[in-house]
C-alpha cells in the first residue's frame, strides 16, 4: 500500500514541479499518457505516495496528483478509512481534487461517514476533517 519508495509517475511528477512553478498543461497531458500505461493500482499508488511523504513543493505535486486522479479514476483497493489516515495528515487543503476523487470512488454518504468514524477517534485533525466537508459541499453545489 502506497510507499514512499514507488518512483514511477510520482518521480516524473516531482521532476515537473521542480521544472515549471506551475502546472504546466503539456507536461500534464504528458502524464495522463504516461499514467495509463500503468495498472490502475500502480497509478493510484503513485499518485497517492505524493500525498502521503510530499516532495519539496506539495502544493504542485499535489495539484498535479489531484488532477490526475480526477482524470484516471482508478479503482481504490484500500479501506477508505485507512486511507483517509495516511493521506490527509500532509494534503494541502486547497487541493480541491483529492476530497472529489474520494466522493467519485467511494460516494459522499461513505467519505462523511468515514471522516465522523475518524472524528470520534481523533485519528485526523479537525481542522483537516471539516475542510474535507467544506470541499464535499462545493462539489454538491457544482452541477453535474
Amino acid at each position: 500500500m502506497i510507499s514512499p519508495d514507488d518512483a514511477s509517475l510520482s518521480a516524473r511528477i516531482s521532476r515537473a514541479v521542480q521544472r515549471w512553478p506551475m502546472l504546466n498543461p503539456q507536461e500534464f497531458e504528458h502524464l495522463v499518457t504516461l499514467a495509463a500505461r500503468f495498472p490502475p493500482d500502480e497509478q493510484l499508488d503513485s499518485l497517492m505516495v505524493l500525498f502521503v511523504d510530499p516532495p519539496e513543493n506539495a502544493y504542485l505535486a499535489q495539484e498535479y496528483a489531484g488532477q490526475l486522479l480526477r482524470r484516471l479514476k482508478p479503482p481504490c483497493p484500500y479501506p477508505l478509512d485507512v486511507l483517509l489516515q495516511r493521506v490527509l495528515p500532509k494534503w494541502n487543503r486547497s487541493i480541491e481534487q483529492l476530497p472529489a476523487y474520494l466522493v467519485e470512488i467511494f460516494g459522499p454518504a461513505a467519505v462523511l461517514q468515514s471522516l465522523a468514524r475518524l472524528d470520534e477517534t481523533s485519528a485526523i485533525d479537525p481542522e483537516i476533517s471539516a475542510t474535507v466537508r467544506c470541499w464535499l459541499r462545493v462539489q454538491g453545489d457544482r452541477p453535474g
